[in-house]
Formats: C-alpha cells, sequence, structure tokens
C-alpha cells in the first residue's frame, strides 16, 4: 500500500463542469440526514431588529416584486417587550438550516431525475447486501 502524505481536503477544488462518482446509496443517506438537520434547527426566533419602514415595490399590474425593509436596532427594552408579545416569535430559517435546504433540494432534483428515468427503483425491488433503506 502506498504510503501518502495527508492533504487538507478544503484545499482543493473540481473545475466547475467536472463530474464525479458517488455511492448511489450514501446520496439517500446525505439526504436523510439533511433532513434531520431541517428538522432539528430552531424555526422560531426574535428579531433583534424591527423594520422602522417598510416599502412595497410592484410591477405595474399590482404584483409584489419585493419588499425593501430599513431596519433599525431594537434597545434592551424594546426587544425584550416586543420578543414576549404573542406575536414576538417570529418564523426563522438558520444559516444551516437554509444551506441544508437547498443541497436537500438539488439532491432531490437529481434523485427525482433518476427515478423518471427507472435507475432509482422502489427499495422492495433492490436486493443486496449494503443497500441502504429507509
Amino acid at each position: 500500500m502506498e504510503n501518502r502524505e495527508l492533504v487538507n481536503p478544503y484545499e482543493y477544488s473540481y473545475e466547475q463542469d467536472q463530474l464525479i462518482s458517488i455511492n448511489a446509496n450514501a446520496v439517500t443517506v446525505i439526504m436523510q440526514f439533511l433532513q434531520q438537520v431541517i428538522e432539528k434547527e430552531p424555526s422560531v426566533g426574535a428579531l433583534r431588529v424591527y423594520p422602522k419602514k417598510v416599502d412595497e415595490i410592484k410591477d405595474e399590474d399590482g404584483n409584489l416584486l419585493k419588499v425593501a425593509i430599513d431596519w433599525a436596532e431594537h434597545t434592551a427594552n424594546s426587544f425584550f417587550f416586543t420578543a414576549a408579545e404573542e406575536n414576538g416569535a417570529v418564523p426563522i430559517t438558520t444559516e444551516i438550516s437554509l444551506k441544508a435546504n437547498q443541497l436537500l433540494f438539488a439532491l432531490t432534483q437529481i434523485h427525482q431525475d433518476n427515478i423518471n428515468k427507472g435507475i432509482a427503483k422502489k427499495s422492495e425491488e433492490v436486493n443486496g447486501e449494503g443497500v441502504f433503506k429507509s
């Protein structure tokens, strides 16, 4: 066995269109892991800032295109009293949950494409050791 020096894998990248292979069962394991990360991340929080001014930007047909928000910092008192209100908690997505959602979406599209092409089969149709079944 060849003795190789350990390197930092994060110092290496791929060309943008480079294709690599990954074990198909690993994809479903990664997808389930990402789903667990998403479910375990907080989904409710309190804003440390508040919208001081909100402008709805609409197209000529009145459809909302985006919302421009000017944010302001809470004081200690305003944060406490706002967060304590019934509507003080707001839905949030953490950065790790957002990244997990993006990756899960991409993998799900690939998996769905493989299902449509008949590459991925129903779990009960797949036999063999080492096959991950959820």
